[in-house]
């Protein structure tokens, strides 16, 4: 969870594949470059439930 996204070889590509599918499943914008400053899937986890808590 506090591994970079980028270890698990997370590119330009899917991450934009990534943030669709997450907007899709999650209902909330999700912007691509979250995947950079927000770069593990807890940090990301956290942003996301935070934009989920102010929709």
């Amino acid at each position: 969870m506090t591994e970079p996204l980028q270890n698990y070889g997370l590119d330009s590509i899917t991450g934009t594949q990534l943030a669709v599918a997450l907007e899709k499943s999650l209902a909330l914008e999700v912007r691509p470059r979250w995947l950079i400053e927000y770069p593990t899937v807890e940090a990301l986890s956290r942003k996301l439930e935070e934009m989920r808590s102010h929709a």
